[in-house]
C-alpha cells in the first residue's frame, strides 16, 4: 500500500470510531490490516459492503499505525468524507 494516498487529516482511527462514522454515513475509504482479528472486524467489513465503501487491505496492524502516524498498531482507519 502506498502511504501517499493514505490521508492523515481526514482519516479516523479506531473501530468504535469507524462504526461511528459509518452509521453518520461519513465514510469515503477504509483500511484494514489484514492480521486484525476477524470475528471483531466482519461486522465492520458487512456495513462496509452494502455501503459500497472503497476497501483496502494493509499487510498489518503495525504497517496501518504507522500509516496513521500513531505510536501503536490499529486494526481499522477510515477516510472521513467532510
Amino acid at each position: 500500500m502506498d502511504s501517499a494516498e493514505f490521508n492523515k487529516e481526514k482519516t479516523v482511527v479506531g473501530l468504535r470510531q469507524a462504526i461511528k462514522l459509518l452509521d453518520e454515513k461519513n465514510v469515503k475509504k477504509a483500511y484494514i490490516a489484514k492480521d486484525a482479528d476477524e470475528h471483531i472486524l466482519n461486522p465492520l467489513v458487512s456495513i462496509l459492503k452494502e455501503q459500497n465503501i472503497e476497501t483496502i487491505y494493509v499487510n498489518s496492524k503495525k504497517e496501518l499505525g504507522k500509516m496513521a502516524k500513531i505510536d501503536v498498531s490499529a486494526a481499522v482507519a477510515v477516510e472521513t468524507i467532510k
